[in-house]
């Protein structure tokens, strides 16, 4: 029987399009019978939006926080039982506490949509440092939600 390649998988769940993450976050996690922490952006830009302001114009209350932390629990409760798992909430300056939850865990697998990686040469760099392995997943819909795109059809019409 061979070693397990990875015994902490981390998968960042942002937005509303991760079901592509948390699926391949647990197969590696069940395959390799490792402890699978997802973590949960806040989805603040639906917020923003709805409140027509800029994201440095608005201090967010804790309550923001709850559909966040709602969906995290349902997701969380999808997950096979002979998964051990965590579930963090990550603060609104998402970048910041995701460097933070890098640094104080000891993860040897971060699963995130391809996005999310290459857009931040700051993590990229602490990846490598930290020998973290990564998997980028590629957006399904090209980019762009199925929501946005149905919207900008309705608005052409």
């Amino acid at each position: 029987m061979s070693e397990p390649r990875f015994r902490h998988v981390l998968a960042l769940l942002d937005g509303d399009s991760f079901r592509g993450v948390l699926s391949r976050a647990v197969r590696a996690a069940e395959a390799d019978r490792a402890l699978l922490t997802l973590a949960k952006t806040p989805d603040i830009s639906r917020v923003i939006a709805c409140l027509g302001m800029t994201p440095t114009a608005i201090m967010l209350p804790v309550e923001l926080d709850a559909p966040a932390r709602d969906e995290l629990a349902l997701v969380a409760e999808s997950i096979p039982a002979s998964i051990s798992l965590r579930t963090i909430l990550l603060r609104d300056d998402f970048g910041d506490s995701l460097i933070g939850l890098l640094r104080s865990g000891d993860y040897d697998l971060l699963v995130a949509r391809q996005r999310l990686i290459h857009r931040s040469r700051r993590l990229r760099r602490l990846l490598d440092r930290m020998q973290i392995s990564t998997l980028a997943i590629a957006e399904t819909t090209g980019g762009r939600s199925e929501e946005r795109r149905v919207g900008k059809e309705c608005r052409s019409r």
